[in-house]
């Protein structure tokens, strides 16, 4: 070994000594193999430091030697003595170091044990075992160590200073020309035993006068030049020895003499280009690999991470498109398929959306923002649930988010916006546990500022909404219009309120001859019979206000029905102390019944302040019943009728006069409502009515103007809590497609905004036709009066 380089150890060639010194002298097998690893494990700890104490004493002068620790050490005695030699006599026996050496004992002695001590006692059968079988083992144990020794730690091959030889190890024998010396005994054992190998950590050199070794005879003699070629070919060649015939007179080269007995080492290779790349490329192979591991078992967020099941099934939570809230309901619904297929598509744009916003604005260190959609994108597969505009709104909502990520491309002043979609469930029964998941994802993430799309007043809404304002997040409501809904500073509504429909409803109702007779012609209503929901704050709050209005224009309630359907999927404890309860209706039967029996055809009016989901199996009941056959029933209906318009639903019922009210009506769009309209008919079809998709898209994009208004001094890490201060200040003022929206502290919804009641036609395709309109326009128009002949009547304001 080269001086400074360390000493081998040649375990494997001291192991088979001394199982050759071995002498056992029990008869019977197991006996005997446990003698033999007594006698191996012995010899084993002589020549290891940390077990040399432990062979060399027993226990009682261990214990003796000890000290104040020899009660201690004289318990722990056998196991120091035991659990070392079982270790070691398990890796004898199934090590993968001695493995070589079990097959060649096993093909030798044709044991079929595989176990390494069996095999190992057929060695210590005989005092004098047959060198021909003892010499290739102690060969082969040798070159095992010698290749043990070649190998390094990973870290030391890749050092640039590693030494890169052919031969690591080199023996120089002067043989004899005694044909039996001992030397040549050992070049022929060398060469029998790796003969059958590619390579070998040992090159001999052997001097051999006379007569050639048996494994040399037939090989041809090299000249010099030639010889040294052949020794130092591609490693992978399968030449082992070559024959350099120097002659019997050939006599010693003075210069080659000097030049041995001043270089002794071997030489070595200088480095390459490769040599230095290697290490690196080998480095950064391994960091990657640890790298890829870690992210691959770090926790990853899933799609579906912030959704669950409800009690009636739906996907409740928080999405941002990846995770479908809804489940294919098969080829057979066709209607629930055709809003799945719709619902797929639009959650999938905006997903889409969304991965381009974290692409450009995270990656480039821009700003961005994320705002949530909070509404019922599902319903339930029940009986007479029909009518609902959620998906629409959604819709509406997802071209907002396109529109508003193309201006902000190109304008510095606008910043990046994300869109998650929240899923209350139907008729908002987990809103507040769905709000407590908006506010969780807030405080993980501060990109979160604003909530959109809200369009129910309800009890669960209102508790929602108390929970995202408590959180200091804004609030844009696309269709809440019940009156003090929410008293926060954070909160803002696109619709008008209830007080204001309503008026409009009544003065509708008292001035326009609405009401179709048996003979076809119309008149005025007299009277009116109001259906509301129990539980409901948006219903309770619309009828109230239209009891009242209607009673002061001169027109009488004759009852009240507060209808609570026993099919409540939601689950909802109705507050029975909300509202006038004249008449209790559980069933759509005794609804339709109770109606029928109460209203004079001529001149009643039906105003329902129920939702439009309720609508169908209410008018189902009226054509089944008895006491409703060959009546007409004019029906006027809050603004929550568009979403049974939109299905086209009432096209079923020949007996309906149906009105409702609304925020929009065809031919009367400004300009970015009209071009909101096509291109959401370009996407998504033809609509009856997109006064409900349109003001959501105008609840994303007060939104939105209010977080450009807060990033206006360029700080990009503006909080949430700044967001509704434009609002609150008077700074958002523009028009939408729904009409003006301006906002101040004391007026959290658009001043006088636009209201309509419309007619539905009689005609597949055919648009609502405009009965009244009233309210504040595009460039500052007012219409202050309605009437369809000379004479005008004031319209409501606020």
């Amino acid at each position: 070994m080269p001086t400074g380089t360390g000493s081998l150890r040649f375990r494997s060639l001291t192991l088979c000594r001394d199982i050759l010194e071995a002498t056992p002298t029990a008869t019977e097998p197991r006996e005997r193999r446990a003698k033999l690893l007594d006698h191996l494990y012995g010899q084993h700890s002589l020549r290891q430091r940390w077990a040399r104490p432990f062979a060399q004493l027993d226990a009682a002068q261990a214990t003796a030697s000890a000290g104040a620790i020899g009660p201690v050490l004289q318990m722990l005695w056998p196991i120091l003595r035991f659990v070392p030699q079982w270790w070691f006599g398990q890796r004898l026996a199934h090590g993968r170091r001695l493995r070589w050496l079990t097959k060649r004992l096993q093909t030798t002695y044709g044991t079929p044990s595989p176990d390494f001590l069996t095999n190992a006692l057929q060695l210590t059968a005989d005092k004098h075992p047959d060198p021909a079988v003892v010499e290739p083992i102690l060969m082969s144990a040798l070159l095992h160590d010698l290749e043990a020794a070649l190998r390094r730690p990973w870290l030391r091959q890749l050092s640039v200073r590693r030494r890169r030889r052919r031969w690591p190890f080199v023996v120089l024998l002067r043989c004899t020309t005694d044909p039996a010396s001992p030397l040549r005994s050992l070049l022929n054992t060398y060469a029998d035993v790796v003969r059958e190998d590619r390579t070998s950590p040992l090159l001999v050199v052997a001097a051999v006068p006379g007569e050639r070794p048996a494994f040399a005879r037939d090989l041809p003699a090299l000249d010099l030049a030639t010889a040294a070629q052949t020794l130092t070919e591609d490693r992978r060649s399968r030449t082992r020895a070559c024959v350099l015939d120097l002659g019997s007179t050939a006599a010693d080269d003075p210069v080659a003499r000097h030049w041995l007995l001043n270089n002794s080492k071997v030489p070595f290779r200088p480095n390459r280009l490769l040599d230095y790349a290697s290490p690196a490329l080998s480095l950064l192979c391994v960091s990657s690999l640890i790298v890829a591991g870690l992210l691959y078992l770090a926790p990853r967020h899933k799609a579906c991470d912030d959704t669950w099941t409800n009690k009636v099934g739906e996907r409740i939570g928080v999405t941002d498109g990846t995770c479908l809230l809804a489940d294919d309901p098969g080829p057979d619904a066709e209607d629930q398929s055709d809003d799945y297929k719709a619902l797929k598509e639009v959650e999938g744009a905006i997903a889409r959306q969304n991965a381009q916003v974290l692409e450009k604005y995270r990656s480039r260190h821009l700003v961005y923002r994320t705002v949530v959609f909070f509404n019922p994108v599902t319903r339930p597969a029940l009986p007479g649930r029909e009518g609902d505009v959620f998906l629409q709104q959604l819709q509406g909502v997802a071209l907002a988010q396109q529109q508003a990520n193309s201006e902000a491309a190109y304008n510095e002043n606008q910043v990046g916006l994300r869109l998650l979609i929240a899923n209350p469930g139907d008729r908002y029964a987990d809103a507040e546990v769905v709000a407590r998941k908006i506010v969780e994802l807030a405080e993980a993430d501060r990109s979160l500022v604003a909530v959109v799309g809200v369009s129910q007043s309800r009890k669960e809404t209102q508790a929602a909404i108390d929970v995202l304002t408590r959180a200091q997040l804004t609030v844009v409501a696309s269709e809440i219009t019940a009156d003090n809904i929410s008293p926060s500073q954070y909160f803002y509504q696109v619709a008008p309120p209830n007080d204001r429909l309503a008026a409009a409803a009544a003065s509708f109702a008292w001035h326009e001859p609405s009401v179709l007779t048996a003979t076809g012609k119309r008149g005025k209503a007299r009277r009116a019979v109001v259906i509301e929901d129990p539980g409901d704050v948006y219903s309770q709050n619309l009828s109230e206000d239209f009891r009242h209005h209607f009673t002061a224009e001169g027109g009488k309630v004759v009852a009240t029905f507060s209808y609570q359907p026993r099919l409540d999927p939601a689950g909802q404890i109705h507050d029975p102390k909300l509202g006038n309860q004249d008449r209790i209706i559980s069933t759509a039967d005794d609804l339709a019944r109770g109606v029928c029996q109460t209203i004079d055809t001529e001149k009643d009016l039906v105003f329902y302040s129920q939702r439009a989901y309720d609508l169908p199996a209410f008018l189902e009941a009226v054509e089944k019943s008895t006491e409703c056959r060959g009546r007409r029933i004019t029906l006027l209906s809050g603004d929550d009728g568009g979403g049974f318009i939109a299905s086209r639903t009432h096209l079923r019922y020949s007996f309906l006069q149906f009105y409702y009210l609304a925020f929009n009506a065809p031919g009367e769009q400004n300009g970015v409502g009209e071009r909101f309209s096509a291109e959401f008919r370009s996407r998504f079809g033809p609509t009856p009515d997109d006064g409900q998709p349109m003001l959501a898209f105008d609840s994303f994009l007060v939104a939105k103007e209010a977080i450009d208004e807060a990033y206006r001094d360029k700080d990009p890490d503006f909080e949430r809590s700044v967001v509704h201060v434009s609002l609150a200040h008077g700074e958002i003022d523009f028009t939408g497609a729904s009409g003006p929206l301006g906002f101040n502290r004391e007026q959290r919804a658009p001043k006088d905004k636009p209201v309509f009641v419309l007619e539905a036609t009689r005609q597949q395709e055919g648009p609502s036709l405009v009965r009244l309109k009233c309210g504040r326009f595009a460039n500052g128009k007012a219409v202050l009066f309605w009437g369809s002949g000379p004479t005008q009547y004031a319209c409501p304001t606020d």
